[in-house]
């Protein structure tokens, strides 16, 4: 697929299918001659989705905005519109084109682009409120236009350039112009130009080429959209049966719908490949998703309308294959998006504004349930970034703007997930305040893909690392323009010049390729084989925990005489270059040109572009030598795209902090470890240093393994076969494994990211099992004492992860200062041992500290063990804070209500009337059913006039029930409340389940 200029009419033109907007039987009936005829339905309906009928208002600010981009993409004051340098007549038989910039009849790239201004002037000519709306000089234009295309390029001809140009491109901008000038056409002029596209797409199976993925999806659209234009049934059922794969003698083997295990399309762990071997759910993914469900909505409701069962995968793809690579605020992230990268006009928002309207439109045609999910992720990204209005067509603007004020929509909430797809080599984290992209490739899936475009993607698939949070340009805002491509963060790389493109396609000799997940937390790792220094090897893996990333590097060797880096970190910082870079407390001069060779760096901190935008830098060695570089960088789309550079080419200047470790030349053994702590102040990150949540137990070429102390998450990843173990993990061969403890519940993860041919992996746990809770139908439990022993069946499993739960033995957790509190400290210890309350420190409880109303909510969570998806709209909560998921979950169960400021406070301390509130409102939420009390059960309380009017009833229930006793003759419902007299009542509440 190739784009052209004009991010703007780009963006609209690939899209027309998610031009969103719910067509009412009465809108296609009303008024249209023709509106009887089926065809003439489908054809209103189909102009409804690119023009946004007749129901809006052309007042509305944002929509009056769009249709002024719509007019001045036609003519404008400067006099740069299509319509305004349209070559007519003598001109136009001088210049033997229509576009002075679209004269090379051997470039087919430029009959799709002049279709695709043809269309846009047909847009202006047919929308509502336009200034252009019926103007009859543009309309003889626009089919002068359709005609010279029609005698002179897109005819029954021989094919040159190409093939998508002709089969896919050309065809679907006409046959949306044609929809468009359906009345103003006569019956001759359509016949011809449906002639053309007959010649160049005849049939669903292509001329020579397979049809996979997007591809078919495009081809399927291209029939069925010709077949509206003249009533031609047959076009139809092509278009409908193409996407399964039953035109053309076949038997469903293509089935769009159906999960694939090699070459294009989805699989089942949600990577979606294109070109058999790329990742591409936010490049080709993106667009299938919108074609497909632009198909399925103008073909639902005809006798046309898609019924493949194979369907019910569709509604799925989008929690698994879309969603998690969309950041919050509408960031499609770009290790899912190939040579788009590259194309100055389709940066990730623009890509993700994309995805949005096909979710968009998806909504229209999926069952209720599924329906309702995806208004309420829309609800959240539309509602987290509103510039999605200033780039939606009027459709997708209209049915936003409905679907964010529609009051029976609650937004989704902030994603929190961990997922690796091992088809296509990527992992995602998502975490309150931050996500994490991990991009690898593997003997499946190649480094990168370039051909025009995407010329120094070089380093893209070499483990990239992406941390995206609150900087939402981060990779926006001319990044790959100006990026060192040879200091991409997260890879290990040699300084040694590579030329454009080269070892594109480039396949991985080495098979450990993948990673392991819970779901929550994940670890991935690589083998990694350069693909431009032949000896350049090393193991690099990546350990996803609750706050922090931890990257492990070893084995790093070269012969080849070049200096081999480790990039830390390469961020993209302030227009002065001043972001306060902080090492070992100590602040680096903030001037463009500083770089330094740090010794016994502990912890480095650089401030982010904003709020919510810091990041924070861990070395588990204790005396890291790290280099540093701020500096300014020039350059221009066009070095890495020559196929679509902006006008003009102009040049670009960003700045940059780069830090990274020095292997030296030719490194034998060499390795290196740091932790990425996301949001964190400099504060934080000293504090964490002096006391880190994570022990790296084994970074060598047999294992690399680390423990989260705070979540009770042990990961490792055995690189060989043979006997092998690691915090308390013991395989027979390689494999990647990860346990945690919660309470009384042991779950591992397991999977085979190398694929090896018998599959069989032996595990033992050093855990004693109670129980099987559940296991995977590919594990068999062998012994749960004294350890927990299993037999994984792998084979074939395609790098999937496997699963088994298990309850283990309680074991009470002892703080040294608890002993003197002897009525408080048996019920801290088992509380500690379930994870439900946390030490201050490795031995410290501090019993006698208050509570915050924070830390409560916390407590409240976990103990009663409630879930929902998060409700992030606290003003005071940041999404980075540890008590945010906790906060967000009571804020959407209605336990935390906040005051009328839109403020929780969550330092602040807690009172007593206040911690009985919300045990009230957190037990009705878990579903536990206590009898109401009156003010009468407050009487022999001397202070019950000290209770709060809002108070009174949860006070007294909670009094009734005893779940709250007091001290005998005093409520002290004013008071605060002690951490172990927090985790005494916390306690009583956990057992009375």
């Amino acid at each position: 697929m190739f784009l052209l200029k004009g991010k703007m009419k780009k963006w609209v033109g690939m899209i027309t299918l998610v031009s969103l907007l719910l067509v009412s039987c009465e809108s296609l009936t009303g008024g249209d001659a023709e509106a009887a005829d089926t065809f003439g339905r489908m054809r209103t309906k189909w102009k409804e989705t690119m023009t946004g009928g007749t129901a809006y208002d052309p007042k509305d600010p944002d929509i009056a905005r769009r249709i002024g981009e719509i007019d001045g993409e036609v003519t404008n004051d400067k006099k740069s519109g299509y319509w305004d340098t349209l070559q007519k007549d003598a001109a136009s038989a001088e210049c033997k084109c229509l576009w002075t910039d679209l004269k090379n009849n051997g470039a087919s790239a430029e009959i799709t682009e002049a279709y695709d201004r043809l269309k846009a002037m047909a847009l202006a000519y047919s929308t509502k409120g336009s200034g252009l709306e019926k103007n009859q000089n543009l309309k003889a234009d626009i089919i002068r236009g359709l005609e010279w295309m029609g005698d002179n390029r897109y005819t029954v001809r021989k094919a040159y350039g190409n093939w998508w140009d002709w089969e896919i491109g050309a065809p679907l901008r006409l046959e949306d112009t044609m929809v468009l000038m359906y009345n103003d056409l006569t019956p001759e002029q359509r016949a011809k130009w449906i002639a053309a596209i007959d010649h160049h797409s005849p049939n669903q199976a292509g001329l020579g080429y397979e049809y996979w993925g997007a591809n078919r999806v495009w081809r399927a659209k291209v029939h069925a959209v010709r077949g509206i234009l003249d009533g031609n049934r047959d076009k139809l059922v092509m278009g409908r049966d193409g996407l399964s794969d039953l035109t053309d003698g076949h038997t469903g083997e293509k089935n769009v719908f159906k999960y694939v295990t090699s070459n294009d399309g989805f699989y089942a762990d949600g990577s979606f490949v294109q070109h058999g071997e790329f990742a591409y759910n936010g490049g080709y993914g993106n667009s299938f998703l919108q074609e497909l469900a632009g198909l399925m909505y103008l073909l639902k409701g005809t006798e046309w309308e898609v019924k493949d069962p194979e369907t019910a995968n569709v509604w799925k793809w989008v929690h698994d294959s879309f969603e998690p690579f969309l950041y919050k605020d509408g960031q499609l992230m770009d290790m899912v998006r190939g040579r788009e990268i590259s194309r100055y006009y389709f940066q990730d928002d623009v890509a993700g504004h994309k995805l949005i309207s096909g979710i968009m439109r998806l909504s229209q045609v999926a069952p209720i349930e599924y329906a309702a999910e995806y208004k309420s992720m829309i609800k959240n990204w539309v509602a987290n970034d509103p510039s999605f209005y200033d780039i939606a067509t009027l459709n997708m603007l209209v049915l936003a703007k409905a679907t964010v004020t529609h009051q029976s929509v609650k937004p989704k909430g902030e994603l929190t997930q961990n997922k690796v797809f091992n088809q296509m080599a990527r992992a995602v984290h998502h975490r309150p305040g931050f996500a994490f992209g991990l991009s690898m490739f593997s003997k499946r899936i190649a480094n990168y893909e370039a051909n025009p475009e995407n010329l120094r993607g070089w380093y893209t698939g070499s483990g990239m690392t992406y941390l995206y949070n609150e900087d939402d340009t981060q990779y926006a805002d001319e990044f790959w323009a100006t990026v060192n491509p040879y200091r991409l963060p997260g890879t290990t790389v040699t300084q040694k010049a590579i030329k454009s493109g080269d070892q594109q396609g480039f396949t991985n000799p080495k098979d450990w390729v993948g990673g392991v997940s819970n779901g929550t937390f994940g670890a991935a790792g690589m083998d990694l084989a350069s693909p431009w220094d032949p000896t350049l090897t090393a193991k690099k893996s990546w350990f996803m925990f609750d706050d922090e990333v931890v990257a492990l590097g070893s084995d790093i060797n070269s012969t080849d005489n070049n200096p081999v880096e480790t990039i830390i970190d390469n961020r993209k910082i302030n227009e002065d270059g001043s972001n306060a870079l902080t090492v070992n407390g100590s602040e680096k001069p903030a001037t463009l040109g500083w770089t330094e060779s740090m010794t016994g760096v502990q912890w480095a901190h650089q401030a982010g572009n904003g709020e919510g935008a810091d990041i924070g830098y861990y070395f588990p060695e204790g005396a890291a030598n790290v280099k540093g570089l701020r500096e300014s960088r020039k350059g221009k789309w066009g070095t890495i795209n020559v196929l679509q550079a902006p006008p003009g080419n102009p040049e670009h200047t960003r700045n940059y902090l780069t830090l990274w470790f020095d292997h030296g030349t030719n490194p034998a053994g060499a390795s290196y470890q740091y932790v990425l702590l996301p949001n964190k102040s400099a504060q934080q990150v000293g504090t964490y240093a002096a006391n880190p949540d994570i022990r790296v137990l084994a970074n060598n070429g047999s294992v690399h393994a680390v423990q989260e102390n705070v979540s009770g998450v042990t990961a490792a990843l055995f690189w060989n076969d043979g006997p092998m173990n690691a915090g308390g993990i013991t395989v027979n061969k390689r494999s990647a494994v990860m346990t945690q403890v919660q309470g009384k519940e042991l779950t591992v993860s397991i999977s085979d990211p190398s694929r090896s041919e018998d599959g069989i992996i032996e595990v033992e746990l050093a855990h004693e099992g109670v129980s099987t809770v559940s296991a995977d139908p590919r594990i068999t439990v062998t012994q749960t004492t004294p350890t927990i022993k299993m037999t994984v069946n792998a084979k074939d499993s395609l790098g999937a992860v496997m699963q088994a739960t298990f309850t283990i033995p309680a074991h009470a957790v002892s703080f040294q200062d608890t002993a003197k509190y002897t009525w408080a400290s048996s019920q801290i210890g088992e509380l500690a041992a379930k994870g439900i309350v946390n030490g201050t420190g490795p031995n410290t409880f501090s019993p006698a500290a208050n509570v915050t109303r924070a830390d409560f909510i916390s407590l409240l969570v976990r103990s009663l063990g409630l879930k929902a998806e998060p409700d992030m709209s606290f003003v005071d909560v940041s999404s980075a804070a540890y008590y945010a998921e906790a906060v967000g979950i009571a804020k959407r169960l209605g336990i935390a209500q906040g005051g009328e400021d839109g403020k929780f406070n969550p330092k602040m301390a807690i009172s007593r009337q206040d911690m009985m509130v919300l045990i009230s409102r957190a037990l009705k939420a878990a579903g536990r059913s206590l009898e109401a009390g009156t003010p009468e059960d407050l009487s022999g309380f001397t202070d019950r006039g000290q209770v709060a009017a809002y108070a009174v009833d949860s006070a007294a229930t909670l009094i009734k029930n005893k779940v709250v006793e007091g001290d005998g003759t005093k409520l002290k419902p004013l008071a605060t409340a002690t951490r172990a007299e927090t985790a005494v009542l916390i306690y009583r509440i956990y057992t009375s389940k």
